[in-house]
C-alpha cells in the first residue's frame, strides 16, 4: 500500500519535472532536468543540462534575443531547484563584506577612479593594489568599475 501511496505523492513532482522540456533540448541528445532529477538526483547531469542551457543562450543572444531572455528566464527557474542563481549576482560576488569594508572599497575605487582621470598613475596604482590587499577584483567596463571578492 504504501508504494501506491508513494506514486500518487509523486505525480505530481513527475508532471512538473516533464514540463522543463524545451524544443532545443529535444532536437539534441541532451538529457533533461527532470531525467536527471529522476535518476537518485544526479547532480552532475543536472548541472550538464543548466551549462547546455547557458551555451544556447549564449549563442541565441546574437540571433533571437526574445529567444534568448525566455530561455534564461527558463535557466534560472531550473537553477533554482538546486538553489543555484537565487541572489543577485552582484550581491553575491560581494557577501561577506559589511558596511565599514565596503565603505572603505568604494572610497578605494573613488580615489583610484579620480588618480586615473587626472593621470595620477602611481596613486591609482596604490590604491589597486591597496583593494588586491584586500582580496578585492576590480573590473572596468563601460559602466564604470566593479569590485567582487576573490
Amino acid at each position: 500500500m504504501s508504494r501506491l501511496g508513494n506514486c500518487w505523492d509523486n505525480a505530481p513532482m513527475e508532471r512538473w519535472f516533464r514540463s522543463f522540456k524545451y524544443e532545443w533540448m529535444q532536437e539534441g541528445d541532451y538529457i533533461t532536468l527532470g531525467q536527471a532529477m529522476d535518476d537518485d538526483f544526479n547532480t552532475p547531469n543536472a548541472l550538464s543540462v543548466l551549462f547546455e542551457m547557458a551555451r544556447e543562450i549564449n549563442k541565441l543572444k546574437t540571433e533571437d534575443t526574445e529567444k534568448a531572455n525566455g530561455l534564461a528566464a527558463r535557466l534560472r527557474e531550473l537553477a533554482g531547484i538546486l538553489g543555484l542563481l537565487q541572489q543577485d549576482p552582484e550581491k553575491f560576488l560581494q557577501a561577506g563584506s559589511d558596511d565599514d569594508e565596503v565603505a572603505k572599497i568604494e572610497a578605494l575605487i573613488k580615489q583610484r577612479n579620480e588618480a586615473r582621470a587626472a593621470k595620477d598613475w602611481a596613486a591609482a596604482d596604490a590604491a589597486r593594489n591597496e583593494l588586491t590587499a584586500m582580496g578585492i577584483v576590480l573590473e572596468d567596463g563601460p559602466n564604470g568599475t566593479t569590485w567582487r571578492k576573490q
